[in-house]
């Protein structure tokens, strides 16, 4: 009877997260755009000496917290155990999320290390012990919170992209909202420009993210020519009917790319312009073809 009611909680436990993750499989297999991302989106996992160098010093506090555990009962002890094995299992199984399954790991040694922590009243008789290991296993929590603190400091003293946008940028980025067409409209910009302008404006571009940009490397290499003076006129024409692309970003970071003058194009009109940047409409009518 008991076997049963663990087998029947198993099981419906398992509906919600079993439904989804059917879900998922099928959307990842039968969606082109998924597809793509996953293909794109690959994390192996860190090498084994960086696991032990991040996680190991909590190992002794996990072997204290499941030697304390034997008396929450089997279930629970047995839940954690399976949970930490098959989770540092699936670390090294080969798929493309590897990596970010240490995450869900990181909670069942937490769980026993906090175990282990909250046995000690019962077995260190002395308070002066107990408030030593407390004060140790406080100390070992802040290097990172440090570094955390330091590398926000540094980042605050030193404003650069992509922590940080121009203002000029900015307002010429919402400037976009205030165009009619230009909503959900294709922006073509150089990567950096990409990256942050939906953040500013209601649009879409084509490169962004590496994994959420299908064939993005393709497509930056594309971009990069765009904007180089000896490209084909043919070729930019061809890549803004391919994308459908509506507005053309020539700013700081476009101008990297290449001296490509997109003012000598007819088919390009300013619609605004400041010290940063110059944002073109595409004129159809106006093209080759």
């Amino acid at each position: 009877a008991k076997l049963k009611a663990v087998i029947l909680s198993v099981v419906w436990a398992s509906c919600l997260p079993l439904a989804l993750l059917i879900y998922t499989a099928y959307s990842f297999l039968t969606d082109p755009y998924l597809k793509i991302w996953a293909a794109q989106n690959r994390l192996p996992p860190a090498p084994i000496s960086l696991y032990f160098l991040s996680y190991g010093w909590l190992f002794p506090l996990v072997i204290g917290g499941i030697v304390q555990s034997r008396d929450w009962g089997n279930e629970r002890l047995t839940l954690l155990l399976a949970w930490l094995v098959t989770g540092m299992g699936l670390i090294f199984t080969p798929i493309t999320i590897q990596r970010r399954l240490i995450e869900g790991v990181w909670i069942v040694l937490v769980l026993l290390a906090m175990r282990f922590v909250e046995s000690l009243h019962r077995i260190a008789r002395q308070q002066k012990f107990q408030r030593l290991v407390v004060f140790l296993l406080f100390l070992l929590t802040l290097p990172s919170s440090i570094l955390l603190v330091i590398g926000g400091i540094q980042s605050a003293l030193t404003p650069k992209t992509p922590i940080f946008v121009s203002y000029r940028d900015t307002i010429g980025y919402e400037t976009l909202n205030q165009f009619q067409k230009a909503k959900d409209a294709v922006i073509l910009a150089s990567y950096e420009t990409s990256n942050v302008l939906p953040a500013y404006a209601f649009v879409r571009v084509i490169s962004g993210h590496g994994p959420e940009s299908p064939s993005g490397e393709t497509v930056l290499k594309d971009i990069r020519k765009f904007y180089q003076a000896q490209t084909p006129s043919e070729f930019r024409q061809d890549f803004i009917q391919r994308y459908q692309i509506q507005y053309i970003v020539w700013g700081d970071n476009e101008r990297k790319l290449g001296d490509w003058q997109p003012r000598l194009e007819d088919y390009l009109i300013p619609v605004y312009e400041n010290e940063s940047l110059v944002i073109f409409e595409v004129d159809r009518a106006k093209m080759d073809y």
